[in-house]
């Protein structure tokens, strides 16, 4: 269940400064190419979230990854 709730942390955030730099974009014709990128993202994340919850959870497989990732980064040491 936190797997859930931290996602909806991280995508309200992102939502939140997607919008932000939509707000601020250099000029009007980035409008469309910026709110496809951002689409892209949102349908991303959303797909990753679904399918660590169907393959066994999203807590267990976080925890995998940065299992991983700390694994990495000390052999880079």
């Amino acid at each position: 269940m936190t797997a859930v709730v931290d996602f909806i942390k991280q995508m309200t955030i992102f939502l939140i400064m997607a919008k932000m730099i939509l707000h601020l974009r250099p000029k009007a014709e980035y409008e469309k190419y910026l709110k496809l990128i951002v689409g892209i993202m949102v349908l991303a994340m959303v797909m990753e979230m679904g399918i660590g919850l169907v393959r066994g959870g999203g807590e267990l497989l976080w925890e995998e990854k940065m299992i991983l990732w700390e694994r990495i980064l000390s052999e880079s040491y």
